[in-house]
C-alpha cells in the first residue's frame, strides 16, 4: 500500500498546482476594488460635542433619560428644518436627520455629533448650525440653559464643550484597508475555488495515487522530456534523467520476469492518448542494447506507429498478412538496426554489453475489420510461435477500454500486463474501469508505468 505524504508537502503540491487560479481571484478582486476606491470622492467628517447636566446633581452628570432625551432633540425634524432652512441646503429636514450622528458613552455627559459630506465646509457648516438650532430648541421648549450659573426652570444645562471642527484625514475612501480587505477576500475564494477545483478533479497525479487507483505496483516512471522516439542509429540520446529512468525500468522489468528464460508482456493504457507505443519503443530499444534478444508485436492494427519509431520502413506485409493471408510469422519480421551508445550514452560497463537483436511484427496495411484480426485464434498461435524465440516478447496494444482492443483477447496468455499510465491525465476513472477490465480477463500479473512525470519518482519511493 503506498505511503501517504505528509500534510504541508500536500498543500504545497496542491498549491503549486492551483497557484494559477489562487492568484488569479485576489486579482479579480483588488483591481475592481482599486477602480472604485480611485472613482470616489473623498468624504470628511465634522464634529463637536456638547455637555448635558442637572445643576443640582452630584456631580452635575447627565443620566441616561436625560442624554436619550437630548438625542432626540438634536436628531428632532424641528432641529434639521431649521439648518435646511439657515443653510439653504439642497437636503430634506429628514434626510439630513438621517446623516447626522449622535452618540453618547454610558455614564457620560457628553453627546459626540458627527456629519459626513465630500464638502468640508459644508461638513463644519451643518455641525456648527446643529449646535446653535439645538441650543434654541432646547431652551425654547424645556428651559434648557447654556450655563450652570444661569440653569433654568428644569435646572438643566446643554453646552458645546467641544467646539464644531473637522476630523483628520477622511472617512472614506480608506484604500489601504479597502484594498487589503480586497486582497484577502480574494484569496479566500480563490482558495474556496482552488479546493473545489482539486476536488472535482480525478487526474492521477503521483505514483501513490496511480498504484491505489490501479491496484497495481509501478515499476517505472519516465519523465517528462523523454523522447518518443528512441534512439536506434546511436545518435540523439535521451538526457541522462530519462536515460537512468530507462535503465531502472529495464531492470525491474528483468525483476518482474522472476528468471524466466522467456517473457512476454503486453503493453496496453486506458486511452490511446497514454501513447504505450513510445514505451515500447524505448523499452525494447534499451532491452536489446542491454544483451537480450527482443521481439515486439504491434497489434495496434488501426494507427500502426511502431514500425515509424522503430525506424523500420513502411511495408504491406505484417501482422494483417500472417493472420489473413496465412504469410509465415518468420517472413514479416523486421530488424531493427541498432548502433552502439554514443559517447553520451550509458556507463562504460553498459557500453561493453554485447548487443541483443530487436525484431518487428508491424502491424502492416489497416484491415477493413480490426477486431476480427486480433481476437483471432491465428494470432495467439504467432504471439506463442514467436515468443519462444525471443528473451522478451512485447506486445503493443491499443487502448484496454477500446471497442478495438487486442488486450482483452491476449491478457490471459501473457505473464504480465503492463499499463501505461500519464501522470497529471489519466483519470481515476479510467484506471478503475482498466482495472476491472483486467480483473475481468483473469490476468495473472499487473505493473503499471508513469509517463510525463514532472520530478524522478524513482528515486524518492511511493508517495
Amino acid at each position: 500500500m503506498a505511503e501517504t505524504s505528509p500534510p504541508l508537502r500536500q498543500f504545497l503540491r496542491f498549491a503549486k498546482r492551483q497557484a494559477w487560479l489562487i492568484a488569479l481571484v485576489p486579482v479579480l478582486t483588488v483591481a475592481p476594488a482599486a477602480f472604485i476606491v480611485q472613482q470616489e470622492a473623498p468624504v470628511h467628517r465634522a464634529s463637536m460635542g456638547i455637555g448635558v447636566a442637572e445643576s443640582g446633581a452630584r456631580p452635575p452628570l447627565g443620566n441616561s433619560a436625560l442624554m436619550q432625551t437630548m438625542k432626540s432633540i438634536l436628531k428632532s425634524n424641528v432641529v434639521a428644518q431649521r439648518v435646511v432652512t439657515q443653510l439653504g441646503l439642497p437636503i430634506s429636514p429628514a434626510d439630513l436627520s438621517k446623516k447626522i450622528q449622535v452618540q453618547y458613552q454610558p455614564d457620560s455627559s457628553v453627546l459626540n455629533v458627527t456629519y459626513d459630506s465630500t464638502d468640508k465646509s459644508e461638513a463644519l457648516s451643518v455641525v456648527r448650525q446643529t449646535g446653535v438650532e439645538f441650543q434654541r430648541v432646547a431652551h425654547e421648549r424645556l428651559g434648557v440653559s447654556d450655563s450652570l450659573k444661569r440653569p433654568g426652570p428644569l435646572l438643566i444645562v446643554a453646552s458645546v464643550l467641544d467646539p464644531p471642527h473637522l476630523e483628520a484625514g477622511q472617512v472614506s475612501p480608506q484604500p489601504k484597508q479597502t484594498l487589503a480587505f480586497a486582497a484577502i477576500l480574494g484569496l479566500a475564494l480563490g482558495l474556496i475555488l482552488a479546493f473545489a477545483r482539486e476536488s472535482l478533479d480525478d487526474r492521477i497525479r503521483s505514483r501513490g495515487e496511480a498504484e491505489e487507483a490501479f491496484g497495481a505496483p509501478v515499476i517505472g516512471a519516465l519523465p517528462r522530456r523523454f523522447s518518443a522516439r528512441p534512439s536506434t542509429k546511436g545518435h540523439a540520446q535521451p538526457r541522462q534523467e530519462a536515460e537512468e529512468a530507462l535503465q531502472i525500468l529495464c531492470a525491474n522489468l528483468e525483476a518482474t520476469a522472476q528468471g524466466k528464460t522467456r517473457s512476454t508482456f503486453l503493453v496496453t493504457s486506458a486511452l490511446d492518448s497514454d501513447k504505450p507505443a513510445s514505451v515500447v519503443a524505448n523499452l525494447a530499444v534499451a532491452l536489446a542494447r542491454d544483451g537480450h534478444d527482443v521481439l515486439c508485436i504491434d497489434a495496434d492494427v488501426r494507427r500502426p506507429i511502431l514500425d515509424r519509431l522503430l525506424g523500420v520502413s513502411e511495408r504491406t506485409p505484417g501482422l494483417l498478412s500472417v493472420v489473413e493471408d496465412g504469410m509465415p510469422a518468420e517472413n514479416a519480421l523486421e530488424e531493427v538496426e541498432l548502433a552502439g551508445p554514443s559517447k553520451n550514452g550509458p556507463a562504460d560497463a553498459a557500453r561493453d554489453k554485447p548487443g541483443g537483436r530487436l525484431l518487428l511484427l508491424p502491424a502492416g496495411a489497416a484491415p477493413a475489420d480490426g477486431a476480427a484480426v486480433i481476437s483471432s485464434q491465428r494470432l495467439h498461435e504467432i504471439v506463442g510461435q514467436l515468443s519462444a524465440t525471443s528473451r522478451y516478447t512485447l506486445i503493443h496494444s491499443p487502448s484496454l477500454l477500446s471497442h478495438v482492443s487486442g488486450a482483452a483477447f491476449v491478457a490471459s496468455d501473457v505473464d504480465s500486463v503492463i499499463v501505461v499510465a500519464r501522470q497529471g491525465r489519466t483519470r481515476r476513472e479510467s484506471a478503475g474501469k482498466v482495472r476491472l477490465a483486467l480483473k475481468a480477463l483473469g490476468t495473472r500479473r499487473v505493473a503499471l508505468i508513469l509517463t510525463d512525470v514532472r520530478r524522478p519518482l524513482w528515486t524518492i519511493g511511493p508517495e
